[in-house]
């Protein structure tokens, strides 16, 4: 698929589901620009927010998988992976985030989109925004720990170059 239909392919979903941008944005968790730019083609969504997404627009992950790229793309992989509970390529264990619903108290009020009372939803909101940043710097974590595996193997590519 083109890039193009890629953007188009996220509006008619949301259409389909029956959400606006601004519903769409809250139930996912980020903010209306975002989704803008994933309809827009100026960016793609995140795996951690894929089975969200897959969720609330109610369509087939294989179709999601498809506007990624296909099954050989990097971040497909990824996602496959974590689905399957698989260690990545350096042997660690991923941890699949399991999704929490919040379910509303009978007779309380509730929020307008999203069937929350307003408290809950800024609280589940702040802790999918802190899930993000954690996952951030879990990435940031294994960029650092390859770097350095990558250096003690220069160091003894270099010992060995010069010994010879």
């Amino acid at each position: 698929m083109s890039n193009t239909s890629t953007g188009k392919s996220f509006i008619k979903m949301r259409e389909r589901a029956g959400l606006s941008r601004k519903e769409a944005a809250t139930a996912l968790g980020i903010t209306v620009n975002g989704l803008y730019f994933w309809e827009s083609n100026r960016s793609f969504p995140k795996p951690e927010l894929w089975d969200d997404l897959i969720t609330l627009y109610d369509f087939d992950r294989s179709e999601l998988i498809t506007l990624a790229g296909g099954k050989d793309s990097p971040r497909v992989r990824r996602y496959l992976a974590k689905q399957q509970g698989q260690s990545d390529r350096r042997g660690r264990r991923i941890y699949v985030r399991k999704k929490t619903e919040v379910k509303p108290q009978p007779g309380s009020r509730t929020h307008a989109s999203t069937n929350q009372e307003p408290e809950q939803s800024d609280l589940l909101h702040r802790l999918a925004d802190i899930e993000r940043r954690v996952a951030k710097l879990q990435d940031s974590v294994e960029i650092v720990e390859r770097m350095e595996e990558l250096l003690h193997a220069w160091k003894r590519f270099m010992s060995v170059l010069t010994a010879s």
